[in-house]
């Protein structure tokens, strides 16, 4: 999945299923913005260097979002994708907007799919 940049012609982010099912989030000059790894529970988002960003829990009512120190930073009932969840905790794109607009085409392109709950 490539997310573009209104000009359309410019990549801003790359984000990639990896041969063992685990994600990486690239910015448009192919530098590892994260890793989001699956957990049984649900999804973990690293830095480049490997220290957990985040960490999403599902179980089965409730989606929570923890910070890298596992306080947790939202929690809902909405059958929310565990992935996309993940998307609001990458704290390499400078942005909650553009982390929004990532979250967004994640969710477009690969929200309700198994592997990604």
């Amino acid at each position: 999945l490539q997310v573009r940049a209104v000009d359309g012609a410019t990549i801003r982010f790359r984000f990639q299923r990896r041969e063992n099912g685990n994600w990486k989030l690239e910015d448009g000059q192919d530098n590892l913005i994260c890793r989001i790894n699956r957990r049984v529970d649900g999804w973990e988002v690293k830095d480049p260097s490997g220290d957990r960003m985040a960490r999403v829990r599902k179980s089965e009512n409730t989606t929570t979002v923890s910070d890298g120190m596992g306080k947790t930073v939202a929690s809902t009932t909405a059958d929310i994708d565990g992935l996309v969840a993940a998307c609001l905790e990458m704290g390499g794109v400078e942005s909650l907007p553009l982390r929004g607009g990532v979250m967004l085409a994640v969710m477009n392109s690969f929200g309700s799919r198994q592997e990604t709950r």
